[in-house]
Formats: C-alpha cells, sequence, structure tokens
C-alpha cells in the first residue's frame, strides 16, 4: 500500500434535491469519474467513502454504525478501513465527490512531514480537501464529537496549504453551480 486518496461520497446533497452528487453530471461525465481522472495519476488507491463504489474497481467504506456522524463520517470510516495496513505513507487525502477540477499535484503538494494538512485558497479554507495522519485522526474522533471538517482541521492543528488556482477548489452543490462549470468547460 502507497499513496491513498478517499473520495467523500456520503453526503445527503441537500441543495442537489437529494441526489447522489456522484452521479450528477458534467460534460457527459459523471462527478465520480471527474473526480477520480484528477486523482489517479496521484495516488496508488482510491477509496471511496459512501454507500457504493459508482460501479468502479474502488473499495467503498460506509458510514459506521458506531462511529461520527455528519461530516467527519467518511474520514473516520476511510482511516478504521485504513488502520492496521502496512504502509509507508501515514495518512491519506481525502476529496469532496463534488470538485472536478482538483489539481494533479494535489497530493504531492498537501502532504506535510507529519500530522494534517487542507487546501486553502484565497477565498478560504477548503477542509473538505486534506491529508489527515490515521493514528491521529482516529484518536481524536474516538475521544471526542464529531466537529465539522474545518473545526477539525483547527483542532489538530493542520496546515493550511495555500493554493494560488480558486477553480481547482470548485465545489458543486447545486444544479446552477453544474450549468456555471459548463459554462467553463465550454469555454476552453
Amino acid at each position: 500500500m502507497g499513496r491513498i486518496s478517499v473520495v467523500l461520497a456520503g453526503g445527503e446533497a441537500r441543495r442537489m434535491g437529494y441526489c447522489d452528487k456522484g452521479e450528477a453530471l458534467l460534460g457527459g461525465r459523471r462527478l465520480i469519474d471527474w473526480v477520480v481522472g484528477q486523482l489517479s495519476s496521484q495516488v496508488d488507491e482510491i477509496l471511496i467513502a459512501g454507500p457504493h463504489n459508482y460501479g468502479l474497481a474502488f473499495g467503498n467504506c460506509p458510514d459506521l454504525e458506531d462511529g461520527p456522524r455528519g461530516p467527519a463520517a467518511g474520514l473516520f470510516s476511510a482511516a478504521t478501513e485504513i488502520s492496521g495496513r502496512q504502509s509507508s505513507e501515514k495518512g491519506f487525502l481525502s476529496v469532496p465527490v463534488d470538485a472536478p477540477f482538483l489539481p494533479i499535484d494535489l497530493f504531492d503538494k498537501l502532504r506535510p512531514p507529519h500530522g494534517a494538512a487542507v487546501a486553502a485558497t484565497r477565498s478560504g479554507v477548503h477542509p473538505t480537501i486534506g491529508y489527515w495522519e490515521v493514528d491521529m485522526l482516529l484518536g481524536f474522533l474516538q475521544e471526542n464529537d464529531a466537529p465539522s471538517l474545518k473545526s477539525l482541521a483547527k483542532q489538530l492543528g493542520a496546515q493550511e496549504i495555500i493554493f494560488e488556482d480558486e477553480r481547482a477548489f470548485t465545489n458543486l452543490n447545486s444544479q446552477e453551480d453544474i450549468r456555471k462549470a459548463q459554462t467553463l468547460i465550454n469555454q476552453e
């Protein structure tokens, strides 16, 4: 086992009408396929933190019954799945299923020497896009209530790694967001 990325795909997608965001189409491709395309050259393994694997050749880890709820649930289930594996890599990269334009050097830039790191741009912190040390993350989430991911990153002392390209961290949270992203693609 080497570099792992976890795609967070277990949210309710309220602003998208409670649909499965990974199945939403952008430019004729599912959002999950966009994200996997951006990650595949950066990591050795991709896990889907969600109820299924979208018919892809990846493992998935659904939220655990005895784990936290909310946004930290996917991180916890992934860290639980990964813990105990023999690896030179101490953590994993997390990304949301609704961020189709991720940088192709994300893993290398976010991986700190130890601990955790999250992506940030001029517009703010993007805590779903982060590198999480497995033991640190599990230790914290087993002892504390699951905070928001922004709060979790702060409590774990995550480094904020600045990226210049705001577009790379675009989240598609509504049909309007998808229409805007489609316009961007059409202009390229």
